[in-house]
């Protein structure tokens, strides 16, 4: 992109992916040296809150830990409030916890008891907009036992580094179960050897994806079934260049006037580098 100033206008980029840039000076004599790349920039647009993962029913054993969680898209990012048949739910003492991180957000019930039954509302808001998720708590005998598997806690964004790279996405169960399903960009995942490897063991499950490349980059999400799926975790690729000459030349190199000197250079990075020569 060229400029005439120090202001500049890029146009053309698409949302929710993640953009670097880097500058340098050009006159007639050629290009300084560019300045060091910039922060990533994501191009979001305001929308109302949609819900990516809706509490569900739920039969918990009396002095046992009750947890819902509950995760909502939007922008600005949603703020969330949770009701009790109606009634908002304000912690006031330690056996009662709310946290809110980013897109997600958990109310914990420790040691329940009978009074903890009920209908519980998880209420996501910006301003644009709100959207609520319902489910229904039954507080059962201390020998009762949650006969469904849900999901307490999905996999995670996170940004790869380097080509190559072994990536690990987890998903944490309330109960054991051996159904779990990973998918990329909807398409579920098979294990296949060299690439994927899916190991579920107890209330835990594993996707690992080896030598990391530019076509695994995409959304992953995990399904125990129709109904509780997981919400979804970015996987984006960001490589800083690095420039290799394939020939060996040395530091310091004489030339008569008009001599050519020809080399070839690789070049990795993502998103694309830009080479000035």
């Amino acid at each position: 992109v060229n400029c005439d100033s120090t202001f500049c206008k890029v146009d053309g980029l698409k949302e929710e992916v993640s953009y670097v840039f880097k500058v340098a000076r050009r006159n007639e004599f050629g290009v300084s040296s560019f300045s060091e790349i910039s922060q990533p920039i994501k191009v979001v647009c305001d929308s109302s809150p949609r819900i990516l993962k809706a509490i569900h029913d739920v039969v918990v054993p009396r002095k046992e830990t009750l947890r819902l969680e509950c995760h909502a898209a939007g922008h600005p990012t949603p703020d969330y409030v949770w009701y009790k048949n109606g009634t908002e739910i304000i912690p006031q003492d330690v056996g009662t916890e709310i946290v809110n991180e980013g897109d997600k957000t958990v109310l914990i019930f420790h040691n329940v008891n009978d009074t903890d039954g009920g209908l519980y509302t998880c209420e996501a808001e910006n301003k644009l907009g709100k959207i609520i998720s319902e489910a229904e708590v039954t507080v059962g005998g201390e020998c009762s036992r949650i006969t469904m598997s849900h999901i307490s806690v999905g996999p995670q964004d996170q940004i790869v580094k380097h080509f190559g790279d072994t990536i690990r996405l987890v998903c944490e169960l309330s109960e054991p179960s051996d159904r779990p399903k990973w998918f990329k960009d909807g398409r579920e995942i098979w294990q296949k050897h060299g690439k994927y490897e899916i190991t579920t063991s107890g209330c835990m499950s594993k996707l690992e994806i080896l030598a990391f490349e530019k076509i695994d980059a995409g959304t992953y999400h995990v399904s125990v079934d129709e109904h509780e799926v997981s919400a979804p975790a970015l996987l984006s690729l960001e490589v800083a260049p690095v420039i290799k000459i394939r020939e060996q030349i040395e530091e310091s190199i004489s030339l008569n006037a008009g001599a050519e000197l020809d080399f070839h250079i690789e070049y990795l990075g993502y998103p694309e580098p830009t080479i000035t020569i």
